[in-house]
């Protein structure tokens, strides 16, 4: 072999090799979110419902969805009033304040982080799942804590993920009350799933949405 070769060989390998290491390092990597930073910034991110029980948060879903169904009161309807006097006197009780609940929720119910639109993002939280292929989750909705959405009210808008996986692949938890962690690209996407929750059947808001993202099981 005579030097010119070698030098093309030596090219050759050195290509290929530079291509070998340096492909990853020019990949996309993905931005580790937590769910505050899909909230913009300035507004306070403390979901009043997280830390509540199963029960604190149906007897507040039981609570609000009243007040806005309810007729005014007034003698007529006053007996419609007794069962939610009760429930709210039950949360007083433990000093939860359905005023301060709801106007969360109002305040964030169309604020979305515009900025993280189009971005690989990964993101950890718990499923709730939507359809499913055999015995493989094909899409869901990301939420930050277990059982949320499962009671009423659910968490605002923009901390709601929807996720749709590729068919063929899916994802098969081990528990739905299991964290996982779920990696694609977020879009800023408003829409409204109906959905069965303990309470019956509600339209839930979603802000953020995912497709053929990747998910795996939570770790540190």
């Amino acid at each position: 072999m005579n030097s010119l070769t070698n030098s093309m060989v030596i090219v050759a390998l050195g290509s290929l090799a530079l291509g070998v290491f340096h492909t990853p390092l020019m990949a996309e990597e993905a931005r580790e979110l937590a769910w505050k930073d899909l909230v913009p910034e300035g507004q306070v991110y403390k979901d009043p419902m997280e830390n509540l029980s199963d029960h604190e948060r149906d007897v507040v879903g039981y609570v609000i969805h009243s007040l806005e169904t309810l007729p005014p009161r007034s003698p007529e309807t006053e007996q419609f009033y007794k069962g939610l006097d009760d429930e709210m006197l039950q949360l007083e009780g433990l000093d939860i304040d359905v005023d301060v609940i709801q106007g969360y929720y109002d305040a964030m119910q169309a604020a979305v982080v515009e900025e993280l639109d189009g971005q690989l993002i990964r993101l950890p939280g718990y499923l709730l799942p939507l359809e499913y292929d055999e015995e493989k989750v094909t899409e869901f909705l990301l939420v930050p804590y277990a059982g949320a959405c499962i009671h009423v009210p659910p968490p605002p808008p923009n901390q709601i993920v929807h996720v749709k996986l590729d068919p063929s692949e899916g994802f098969e938890p081990e528990g739905l009350f299991d964290p996982v962690w779920v990696t694609g690209k977020i879009e800023a996407k408003a829409m409204t799933e109906d959905l069965f929750l303990v309470d019956g059947s509600a339209d839930v808001d979603i802000s953020y949405a995912m497709e053929s993202g990747s998910v795996e099981a939570y770790k540190e």
